[in-house]
């Protein structure tokens, strides 16, 4: 038995090891071959160096996105030195690319407790975020960092982590609403209806529950509901619907 894992360990390692090698030199071709004309790279590349320059977000800075993707930018290019340039936010992007992938395959490994659904989930996801080539440094990559840290720590709350982990999750949530807020608004409901689904069965927690997967159907909706009129956006909302209303129930 201690050699048979013992086996499986050191196909994991080398797994791990050729992902990591397969994984940099593909995102770094795809990165530095690319570039799209309507520039979101340099708009959000001048942004942080005006922020960081000391001009005032929202005032002096025109911008979507709120304050957290701004507090990141500071601590990577201000307080760890580095530099931002279109060589260095690729560098990072490209980083966080690998990064939001191994976190997803850890996500499935603690769902599906599968090493082949966990390695193929890997791939998957990191073939997926193939897009993030057209758009170096934006805070979808942040985004994307944050969705793919919550399911770990929901699972490890769940696996007797205990309180930390749900102040761990609510935090990055919180991150989120202050990033893109139609995404940490989806992923706070998530994370609720995760925290209704542990509590004690009773009448009000029975309630609470059909409640979280009532508003799972509607949030979409809400949400979108000044695009709805566009029939992909109604797509995407019925899509968004069926999905979060599946995982509620």
């Amino acid at each position: 038995m201690q050699t048979i894992r013992q086996g499986r360990t050191a196909v994991s390692v080398v797994l791990a090891a050729t992902f990591l090698y397969v994984a940099w030199r593909f995102a770094w071709y795809d990165l530095f071959s690319t570039f799209h004309g309507y520039d979101d790279e340099g708009y959000m590349l001048m942004a942080a160096k005006l922020m960081l320059e000391g001009h005032v977000l929202y005032d002096e800075i025109s911008t979507t996105y709120g304050p957290a993707y701004f507090l990141l930018k500071w601590l990577v290019h201000s307080a760890l030195g580095v530099p931002l340039t279109h060589d260095g936010i690729r560098i990072l992007t490209a980083v966080q690319w690998i990064f939001i992938a191994l976190a997803s395959g850890a996500a499935v490994l603690g769902s599906a407790r599968s090493r082949t659904w966990a390695w193929g989930g890997t791939a998957l996801v990191f073939l997926s975020l193939d897009t993030l080539h057209a758009e170096p440094g934006h805070p979808q990559e942040l985004v994307a960092v944050l969705c793919a840290l919550l399911p770990l720590v929901v699972w490890s709350g769940r696996g007797g982590a205990g309180r930390p982990a749900w102040w761990l999750a609510g935090t990055l949530c919180g991150l989120l609403l202050a990033t893109k807020i139609n995404v940490g608004i989806f992923c706070t409901a998530a994370v609720a209806t995760a925290v209704l689904a542990r509590l004690p069965a009773s009448g009000l927690s029975d309630g609470l529950r059909w409640l979280a997967i009532a508003l799972s159907a509607a949030l979409p909706f809400a949400v979108m509901r000044p695009l709805l009129r566009h029939p992909d956006c109604l797509g995407l909302a019925f899509l968004c619907a069926s999905a979060t209303t599946g995982a509620a129930i």
